[in-house]
């Protein structure tokens, strides 16, 4: 064997028992396993934290995970876009992750990292330093099609969790316009076109009738208009009256003026 060859065979092996030394998995099965100890909680309150991106307080990275590998292994972990986290709160949020995060873990050691989420759940509080959170496997369907989307575009922020609440609580354009302005309501409908769900938001929006202008303010408005026009072709006609009375004044003026004139002039004669 030359040279090469066992250059070539010797990167073989290294690389079967690096992989060898390795496992994948999700960081629910990890837990299952007991292969690591886990803690998650919101994030808001905290100081320092390993940053993936940038933070928020109810979407973006707004949870914080404590994740530590107890074994001889190096362990690959993975944390799906559409994983969902109970709170032991029922008064906090639920959360949903929109961002999947890989995470590698050397033995034995303790890692803090932020993940991407958003909020579930429209009327309860914002997960902060000590609301404590376990996963509870992935959310509904649609949902998850929802979170892959906001992953796709980068949609981590108010947007993205406006979708998020349409789609998991299946609110209504009324329910939702409180949280919400103008500008935003087309890109939350096509951030739903997009994961194709059909909720009460983008439905009502759809069936809602176009606004039409009351009758009565329409003729209310024909009448001052026309009201407007009378006044101006009052204002008009007086005008020229009274331009049409001072030139015949002038001419009576000049015409008495003229006939006095002549008369002196016959006089003198």
């Amino acid at each position: 064997m030359n040279k090469v060859s066992r250059l070539v065979l010797f990167f073989c092996l290294l690389l079967s028992v690096n992989s060898i030394g390795q496992k994948r998995m999700t960081v629910q099965e990890a837990a299952d396993s007991n292969f690591i100890k886990l803690k998650i909680q919101g994030l808001y309150g905290f100081e320092t934290y390993k940053n993936l991106d940038h933070s928020g307080a109810y979407f973006g990275e707004c949870i914080a995970i404590d994740i530590q590998n107890i074994t001889d292994t190096i362990l690959v972990l993975t944390i799906p876009v559409g994983t969902y986290l109970i709170c032991d709160d029922t008064s906090i949020q639920n959360m949903v992750v929109t961002k999947t995060a890989q995470i590698e873990l050397t033995n034995y050691i303790n890692n803090k990292y932020k993940l991407f989420a958003m909020c579930g759940e429209i009327h309860d509080g914002v997960p902060q330093k000590g609301n404590h959170y376990t996963i509870d496997g992935f959310a509904e369907e649609e949902v998850v099609r929802l979170a892959r989307v906001i992953e796709d575009r980068k949609a981590q922020n108010h947007v993205g969790q406006l979708a998020m609440w349409a789609v998991a609580n299946n609110v209504d354009s009324l329910e939702l316009i409180e949280y919400m302005s103008n500008k935003e309501v087309d890109p939350v409908l096509e951030l739903l076109e997009a994961a194709d769900v059909k909720v009460k938001f983008n439905e009502h929006l759809q069936n809602e009738p176009p606004i039409q202008q009351d009758s009565t303010a329409n003729q209310t408005a024909e009448k001052i208009v026309q009201e407007e026009l009378k006044d101006e072709t009052d204002q008009l006609t007086i005008v020229l009256a009274i331009s049409a009375g001072v030139f015949f004044i002038t001419s009576l003026i000049l015409s008495l003026l003229l006939r006095k004139r002549n008369k002196a002039t016959t006089i003198k004669k």
